[in-house]
């Protein structure tokens, strides 16, 4: 059915909102912003050239990161030491505040971006998925629905994989392998929603 010129399906307010709370929208906003002409084309904005380089500097500590918890998660799972499972919840710790501050950045940056484009009713009639593919198209990049498919995919692969590997090869018992299965799949889907991972998709 035909959405009437004067009613709207989404808003400045509901995109951002949605930014905010949704895990992968956000991420594949993140990665939208850092693509180089839509990088220069917000630069100019006040603030948000101070932004990007902080944005910057989180995403590089992220790749350092996921790399360290990825060693620290094969080292418990080989070696079912408690001292390299504890250094993995601290590793997660640092991480959660580096996606508080990496969430707050990007929430303030795409604020910047749905400002310029969110005039009359081009965006205000289409979902957020319709949005994600006009982005997705002139940009070049995989679109929104697309990539949280694709990332959901990859995460449950991950999960299966790590339990095959936990509870087959090396035959750990239940509650262990249980907490490595469910910490692979939330660690694999972290690392799959980052811009470095879009990037080579």
């Amino acid at each position: 059915m035909a959405i009437p010129i004067d009613q709207a399906v989404t808003s400045f307010k509901a995109l951002i909102s949605t930014v905010k709370t949704d895990v992968q929208t956000r991420s594949w906003f993140a990665f939208l912003i850092q693509q180089t002409a839509l990088r220069e084309r917000l630069s100019g904005e006040a603030g948000v050239e101070r932004l990007y380089h902080d944005l910057d500097k989180i995403v590089s500590g992220q790749r350092i990161l996921y790399m360290l918890l990825l060693f620290l998660l094969g080292a418990s799972i080989l070696s079912g030491s408690y001292f390299f499972i504890a250094m993995s919840l601290v590793t997660l710790v640092v991480g959660a505040h580096m996606h508080l501050n990496k969430k707050g950045i990007v929430e303030k940056i795409c604020s910047s971006l749905f400002l310029k484009d969110f005039k009359g009713f081009f965006f205000a009639k289409k979902t957020l998925y319709q949005i994600g593919e006009f982005y997705g198209q002139k940009h070049r990049i995989l679109p929104l629905v697309d990539m949280i498919a694709l990332s959901d995919r990859i995460s449950w692969k991950a999960f299966i994989m790590t339990v095959f590997v936990t509870y087959f090869i090396y035959l750990l018992n239940p509650g262990y392998g249980l907490f490595f299965a469910i910490a692979a799949f939330y660690i694999i889907r972290a690392i799959v929603n980052t811009s470095f991972v879009y990037k080579h998709i």
